[in-house]
């Protein structure tokens, strides 16, 4: 593990530092001139700097070893299996291992039976009342490891029970199910809170159960599988790849990292299956490569990401402290892809998303700075060129200078009921993106499949929501287009008669939403056909997968509602700010002619006030300049993780 510590030490340090970039970046915007929405731009910014977390998911049928593999790499510095992962203690339920010091460790459990409402696991969270909560003593690994034994806890239900819990069951055990029952889970749904080292720095751990918890689970595939940045597949190398483990990397791995296929990892697990003491060494090593080969061809996978190991052996190597025994399990191989892989991956994502933000609030100040020293620039000149001029050619400026004063405070005037007329475009641009009005819609699918809840009906209905949705996105462009053209309009008119700075309006833009909403098109497409919906007519699943794909579009509005939002509130900021300085400078210059006219103004002392103004203005763009480095220094990848990249690359 020490690779993977190194690793998330010098990334936890690196996000730190460009947590404290941005904090003194705000600082510096706020001294400046930023506007309250920029400033909380930045601030949304941070805080995502802040609760943003590398998860890694452990997917694979049940006993390939999953939940020993996560004890082997992440919690193998103890001295006892601390999850539970022995023969015949399956895990039942899917959990999620992560660490917030807001509250105390603990695990939080919730009942199977919630599996019958039509609530999310998302919403679900959010309603405390809703799970059981057990203490973890941290201070004793026998107490966490009898408190952890919860998870593969089971229980008897009826036959209806389970098909109402979305546990459909083979033909063959229908008539035995119904005398004896069906064992079903205790617990839907886990969330384990651990103060571990490795997840302080901000790592979150998934453990999965296999493809019968996973296909009626959808928001697993559709939600939580598909947030993750690295989805570790996991087989077992005496069976290969089976049948079933096919139906978990086809419709479940595949489907979730649809968008990423490099946060796919295959681990060939339990491999000391293949230690044959009457084999050589080198023919043990040539089964276990043949049986990679063979795995990666079948899985259409690069086999240089197929990472033969033995959990098992590498957990006891690291309790004895056994060198070679866990080079010979093959885990620390893994623990150093997941250094090099995943973390310089999640890394830069938050880093472009850091620096953009930081690009579009510099390049603001920049073009408002370069404005001012134009202007005093201008009367600098101004002034020059009325030294030892009569009062008749100083009251000539002044004249056209009040006339130019006029038409700009005409042009603004007429600006404010273009800005009316805004306003209420505005309105209608917004309404096209209401998530609520959409509540409607969302209902109305709702009843009809309540009515029909099938298979068959289940493209159909998807297929309308999405329509539905898509076009409400491409609405809200087109008017998004008309309102700019309007400000375009305006800006060209102040650029031409007053010699405003030339600006373009921000642009909203609706594609990549619109590219979220087609790969959740894609991911629903694909799900709906995977072979647990394919073969049951049954409400439960059908329901729930249709309540999780509404889930997923509301939130898919919201998102795109919310910068709509932004980008109304905004658009009219830089001309607003530009109005308002170029009638300041006019009010200045009104000023100072009069006063030169009645020689009340001292020239030389003018223009040496002016370019002290434009000293400070340079000082400011040598400051902005530095601000940028600052951040762009502490942006860069953190240290140990780019070496370790740029070995693996070597």
């Amino acid at each position: 593990m020490e690779e993977l510590s190194k690793s998330l030490d010098a990334f936890d340090e690196w996000r730190n530092g460009l947590i404290k970039a941005v904090k003194d970046f705000i600082d510096w915007v706020e001294k400046v001139d930023g506007t309250d929405l920029e400033i909380l731009s930045l601030y949304e910014n941070l805080q995502a700097l802040k609760d943003d977390r590398l998860t890694v998911a452990m997917v694979g049928e049940f006993s390939r070893g999953k939940t020993e593999l996560i004890n082997a790499i992440f919690f193998g510095d103890y001295t006892k299996r601390l999850l539970p992962s022995s023969p015949g203690r399956t895990t039942m339920c899917p959990a999620e291992i992560a660490y917030d010091p807001k509250i105390e460790p603990c695990i939080r459990l919730l009942p199977i039976e919630t599996k019958s409402e039509s609530r999310t696991l998302q919403q679900l969270r959010k309603d405390d009342s809703q799970w059981t909560k057990i203490a973890l003593n941290v201070d004793s690994e026998d107490a966490m490891a009898v408190a952890l034994k919860e998870l593969v806890k089971d229980k008897k239900v009826s036959i209806e029970q389970a098909s109402k819990l979305g546990f459909d069951l083979p033909k063959e055990m229908i008539e035995r199910a119904r005398a004896e029952g069906v064992d079903v889970p205790n617990w839907r749904h886990a969330l384990i809170n651990f103060p571990h080292p490795l997840l302080k720095n901000g790592l979150t751990i998934i453990d999965t159960p296999g493809l019968n918890a996973l296909g009626s689970e959808p928001e697993l595939t559709l939600r939580i599988l598909a947030q993750c940045q690295a989805v570790v597949f996991v087989l077992a190398a005496e069976t290969g790849v089976t049948q079933s483990d096919m139906q978990v990397w086809a419709q479940h791995v595949c489907v979730a990292t649809r968008s990423n296929a490099k946060s796919r990892i295959v681990v060939l697990n339990k491999i000391d299956t293949l230690w044959d003491e009457l084999l050589t060494e080198k023919e043990i090593k040539s089964n276990v490569m043949n049986q990679l080969t063979e795995t990666a061809r079948l899985l259409r996978h690069p086999a240089q990401s197929v990472f033969p190991v033995s959990a098992a052996k590498g957990l006891i190597a690291k309790f004895r402290r056994d060198g070679e025994l866990l080079k010979k399990s093959g885990i620390d191989r893994l623990e150093n892809t997941l250094s090099t892989q995943v973390v310089p991956a999640k890394a830069q994502i938050m880093r472009d998303g850091v620096v953009e933000q930081v690009k579009k609030i510099l390049d603001m100040v920049k073009s408002q700075t370069s404005s001012n020293v134009r202007d005093v620039k201008a009367e600098i000149a101004e002034l020059d060129g009325l030294r030892g001029k009569s009062e008749g050619v100083i009251r000539g400026t002044i004249e056209a200078l009040e006339e130019e004063k006029a038409s700009f405070d005409k042009q603004v005037k007429s600006f404010g009921k273009i800005d009316a007329q805004l306003k209420k475009e505005m309105l209608a641009f917004l309404d096209a993106l209401d998530p609520e009005r959409h509540d409607k819609i969302f209902e109305e699918s709702r009843q009809v499949m309540k009515k029909s809840l099938t298979t068959r009906s289940l493209k159909s209905n998807m297929a309308k929501l999405f329509k539905e949705i898509e076009y409400s996105m491409k609405r809200a462009e087109a008017q998004s287009q008309r309102i700019r053209g309007h400000i375009d309009k305006s800006y060209k008119a102040f650029h031409t008669d007053h010699s405003m700075p030339r600006m373009k309006p921000s642009q909203f833009n609706t594609k990549r939403y619109l590219l979220k909403l087609d790969a959740l098109l894609q991911d629903a497409e694909a799900y709906r056909n995977s072979t647990e919906l394919m073969m049951t007519e049954q409400n439960t699943l059908v329901q729930k997968f249709m309540v999780t794909m509404v889930s997923h579009m509301r939130q898919l509005l919201a998102e795109t509602h919310d910068a709509a939002k932004k980008w109304a509130a905004s658009v009219l900021n830089p001309i607003k700010r530009e109005i308002s300085k170029h009638k300041e400078t006019l009010d200045d210059r009104l000023e100072n002619l009069t006063k030169l006219k009645s020689s009340q103004l001292d020239i030389d002392e003018r223009v040496k006030a002016l370019n002290a103004e434009i000293a400070e203005q340079e000082a400011e763009m040598q400051q902005l300049h530095s601000v940028l480095q600052r951040i762009q220094q502490s942006a860069v990848l953190p240290g140990a993780v780019a070496e370790q990249a740029a070995k693996k690359t070597a």
